[in-house]
């Protein structure tokens, strides 16, 4: 469970709800990522960079999950996703990615990640990820 904090990035966060960091350097995906999950429910916290995501990670509060875009500019996803899992080892990370290089996921997964989600998203698809993760 999840600290109270006083507001994030979609309005006021509540203290019963997981707290997800949606990071994607696109603004219409990480908007359209918070808009679906605090339909579902969950609070919602973005970042439009590695480097801001991490930031953010370090900061803290730790949220419940991450999901983070693998292809960004600057340090990139898969540099964040790192620097988040030294920082936390067992933090959730759900991957979101447009491609299907399956060794690349292969080696991510056996890195920590928590698993994949394709994007564009779709909105059972998301639910049923994010529920899972984090049941």
């Amino acid at each position: 469970m999840t600290k109270p904090r006083e507001e994030g990035a979609t309005g006021v966060l509540h203290r019963d709800r997981p707290l997800i960091l949606v990071v994607d350097d696109e603004e219409a995906l990480r908007a359209l990522a918070g808009e679906m999950l605090a339909y579902l429910g969950f609070s919602v916290e973005t970042a439009a960079s590695g480097e801001e995501a991490v930031e953010r990670f370090l900061r803290g509060p730790a949220p419940d999950l991450v999901i983070l875009d693998v292809i960004m500019p600057g340090i990139g996803g898969i540099e964040a996703f790192r620097r988040i899992l030294k920082a936390a080892p067992t933090q959730k990370v759900l991957i979101a990615t447009g491609f299907a290089d399956r060794s690349a996921m292969e080696e991510l997964e056996a890195q920590g990640a928590s698993g994949f989600i394709q994007k564009p998203y779709r909105m059972e698809a998301l639910a049923d990820r994010v529920r899972s993760l984090l049941a």
